[in-house]
Formats: structure tokens, C-alpha cells, sequence
């Protein structure tokens, strides 16, 4: 498999994920946290190593091919469109809805 296509394939995998709000919101907490709690931003930045040493062994993608895949991959994260459910706060869902 050439690293397109194991790339992509990873990140169709992904956009999978993303379906999962719980998931979702999980990581979006975990990287806002680690602004403050040293010991969420180590829990991240091991995570995050790990991740990029992954995917950099199951593609053989250069550094530049695997920085891009990634920056494509924050994009999606933080760009989906957030759905209030029924547990989410009344606040909340009305200030999503305005």
C-alpha cells in the first residue's frame, strides 16, 4: 500500500470517529484542558506523539505528507458541526440555536 492510500485510508477511519459526539467532544475538552493542567497537555502531547509515530509507521509518509494529513485532520475536528442532543443544558441549546 503506498502512503495515499494508507493515509487516506486512516482518514477515512477518522471521519468515522467524528460521528462519535462523545468522542468528539472528549478530545475537543482534552486539548483545551492541556492549555492549563500541565498534566492533561503531557497526557496529549505523549498522545499526540504517538499517534504521528503511527501513523508515520503504517504509511512510510514523509514528515511533510504526515504534518499535512494531520493539519487536515485538526481541520475536520474542530470544523464539525457541533449537534446539541437532548442532554445537552437548555443554555446551551439555546445559544446554538441563535
Amino acid at each position: 500500500m503506498r502512503a495515499e492510500e494508507a493515509l487516506e485510508a486512516m482518514g477515512m477511519a477518522y471521519v468515522e470517529l467524528l460521528h462519535d459526539r462523545e468522542a468528539l467532544l472528549g478530545q475537543l475538552q482534552a486539548h483545551a484542558a492541556a492549555v492549563n493542567d500541565p498534566a492533561v497537555r503531557e497526557a496529549v502531547r505523549q498522545g499526540f506523539a504517538e499517534l504521528y509515530e503511527f501513523v508515520a509507521g503504517a504509511s512510510l509518509a514523509s514528515d511533510e505528507e504526515i504534518q499535512a494529513w494531520l493539519a487536515h485532520g485538526c481541520c475536520s475536528t474542530s470544523s464539525r458541526r457541533w449537534t446539541p442532543s437532548a442532554s445537552t443544558p437548555r443554555g446551551a441549546r439555546a445559544a446554538r440555536a441563535s
